[in-house]
């Protein structure tokens, strides 16, 4: 046996960089057909050879990392066909690959090296293998390389972004980023949280700065420019509230249905309107004015303890009604 025909190559798979599994299991087998002829062309004598595949990223067929051997396999009329499965594990189908053919006949003594090293070959719908139209997860899908959508991406379980089991739909650690005019809409129940949480300018860093911007807890507290730690707003409002160290503005109206409106700082109010329906009282800084009739009203720029202004139909203090 001196002479070969050059090996057919036949892939009935491609393999790729991708480690999945997926609805139907991919057999990580390639078939290796040839045939082997002698020095006048003629096949070789018929009966059981041995074959070894060596499979390495080197045209030269050296250094390879992957090693398949067939012993004993029938040949007739010099023809072969070799399932060879594929350990993926110490080869990868993501770089150019040459398999090398090396054949021990029934009277021979060691293995003979057909020449030349074959390079492996996709089939023509394999091409297709890169922009699969559907693609269904049984198991773990593994990406090394960047990851393009663009359609819709459906998930019926949960989804975790540094988080291996995530509690949630989806589940982060770390950050997320909305650029541009992009914007999170909250169909449902407000936003909660089991800890306090803040929303921070670019110069700010969370973990090393003060918390100067707005954070929410469930605790019932909405603390504003705090610049404080937690634990002291949540000691000043301990029924939960608003905390502000700076201005709130509002368009409609504050209120508690339940207790007193304490202010601790200036008040600036355009109009105050006080019920008739109930006694009401406004506290600033230990200074009370009280509706003393259900009819009384005040409205103006200038009200001095027991002396009014023109425009002024009631005016009152605790000396004088």
């Amino acid at each position: 046996m001196n002479k070969i025909i050059p090996i057919l190559i036949i892939f009935l798979l491609v393999m790729s960089s991708f480690a999945f599994a997926v609805w139907e299991e991919i057999p990580k087998v390639i078939t290796i057909q040839g045939k082997l002829t002698d020095a006048t062309d003629d096949p070789v004598t018929d009966g059981n050879y041995d074959f070894e595949f060596d499979f390495t990223p080197n045209a030269d067929g050296s250094s390879p990392p992957y090693i398949y051997t067939k012993e004993d396999f029938s040949v007739y009329n010099g023809i072969f066909s070799i399932l060879v499965p594929i350990d993926t594990s110490k080869i990868n189908f993501d770089q150019a690959l040459y398999v090398q053919v090396k054949v021990k006949g029934p009277l021979d003594e060691s293995y003979q090296t057909l020449k030349p090293t074959a390079q492996i070959t996709s089939s023509g719908y394999a091409f297709t293998a890169s922009a699969a139209n559907d693609f269904n997860v049984r198991g773990t899908a593994t990406v090394g390389g960047k990851t393009t959508l663009k359609s819709d991406l459906q998930v019926d379980g949960k989804t975790g972004l540094g988080i291996n089991n995530p509690s949630e739909k989806l589940d982060v650690i770390g950050n997320i980023y909305v650029g541009g005019n992009g914007y999170v809409t909250i169909s449902g129940d407000a936003i909660r949280s089991s800890a306090p949480f803040g929303f921070f300018g670019d110069d700010e860093n969370p973990a090393t700065d003060d918390w100067t911007a707005q954070i929410i807890h469930t605790g019932g507290i909405l603390a504003v420019k705090s610049g404080e730690a937690y634990a002291d707003y949540k000691t000043a409002i301990p029924n939960g509230g608003i905390y502000s160290r700076g201005n709130i503005l509002t368009a409609g109206s504050i209120s508690d249905p339940d207790s007193e409106v304490t202010i601790n700082d200036d008040l600036k109010i355009n109009t105050i309107d006080l019920s008739t329906t109930a006694t009401n009282t406004l506290v600033n800084d230990g200074n009370v004015v009280k509706q003393r009739a259900p009819d009384s009203r005040v409205w103006g720029t200038t009200l001095t303890d027991g002396a009014g202004s023109s425009g002024y139909i009631a005016y009152w203090s605790d000396a004088n009604s």
